[in-house]
């Protein structure tokens, strides 16, 4: 196996600011919520490393905390390394770097933010927010080479696409735990929004109360359907 340094690296900052018009000039955060916050991006970027690019492929999320005018604003750097292997087995050009990592999940808009079967494709944190916990039918859009996933909202009828790996990630009850606990600060001391910003030229990705809601109601939807155990998520460190 190569070793750490001969692995190349695919890296991405971005930044999460949680705000609220109450907070004024409190710089302040109840450790208690963002402690859970903190490791809640790490385990959603993991799972959704594993989903995109396998588990040969591996992740570091890095931190340093920043403050802002009436907001609490986190500093991450996403790191994925890339074996030989996922080349391979993927082909280079269907690898995921670690900035369509963090669009495909849906934390910075890229090519997956849009809704409909128009796109073709939609992200998991929008597919999340559209779904808001309703009960759905699933179908295999059999004419696409992609193995694109058609879901429609069971009544009425309004349908969206998704990548085989998002549908995955949306079934991944690790994941959408990670994702409850990436919203935990908000509804605490007079956080209500989030906002993700990625390089100066990217627009920055607002999540508003009730969308946060939306997000949360299929979290618990899709755990309660995972009939997982509750295990501890023990994070795998490679050799």
């Amino acid at each position: 196996m190569a070793q750490a340094e001969d692995v190349p690296m695919s890296r991405q900052e971005f930044s999460v600011a949680y705000d609220g018009p109450s907070r004024a000039d409190d710089h302040s955060i109840d450790v208690r919520n963002l402690a859970p916050a903190l490791l809640a991006f790490g385990r959603l970027l993991r799972e959704a490393n594993t989903e995109f690019n396998g588990k040969k492929s591996t992740t570091k999320v890095l931190v340093v905390s920043d403050f802002e005018h009436k907001c609490f604003n986190i500093n991450f750097e996403l790191i994925v390394g890339f074996y030989d292997q996922i080349k391979q087995l993927l082909g280079l050009d269907q690898v995921k770097t670690a900035k369509e990592i963090l669009e495909w999940i849906g934390l910075l808009k890229g090519p997956l933010h849009g809704v409909g079967l128009a796109t073709g494709y939609i992200s998991f944190l929008k597919y999340l927010e559209w779904k808001k916990g309703q009960d759905i039918v699933e179908e295999r859009v059999e004419a696409d080479p992609r193995g694109i996933i058609k879901v429609t909202i069971k009544g009425n009828g309004n349908s969206v696409c998704l990548t085989p790996e998002i549908y995955s990630l949306s079934k991944n009850p690790k994941a959408l735990r990670a994702t409850q606990d990436a919203f935990l600060p908000l509804g605490h001391d007079g956080f209500e929004t989030m906002r993700v910003s990625g390089d100066e030229e990217d627009t920055p990705e607002d999540f508003t109360p009730e969308e946060v809601a939306n997000i949360a109601a299929s979290c618990v939807k899709g755990i309660e359907e995972s009939k997982e155990v509750n295990e501890p998520d023990v994070e795998e460190t490679p050799a």
